[in-house]
């Protein structure tokens, strides 16, 4: 699950890393997914990543409540 901070993003930000989080997972297997691509694609440093997720199991808990 995303941490508190994630929720706390303004809308735009938020809902750009939810974006290219769900493209990631939905172009690529969990074991094939990149948190580098999916820093790159949303314009966001790893350190900031790993602020509002604990790991990419997070990101991906995303994923599966989003669908």
């Amino acid at each position: 699950m995303p941490k508190k901070l994630f929720y706390e993003l303004d809308e735009e930000k938020r809902e750009r890393i939810t974006n290219v989080v769900l493209r990631e997972f939905a172009q690529h297997s969990y074991n094939e997914s990149s948190t580098n691509r999916i820093v790159k694609n949303a314009g966001i440093g790893k350190g900031s990543l790993f602020k509002y997720f604990q790991n990419k199991q997070d990101m991906y808990f995303l994923y599966w409540t989003i669908l």
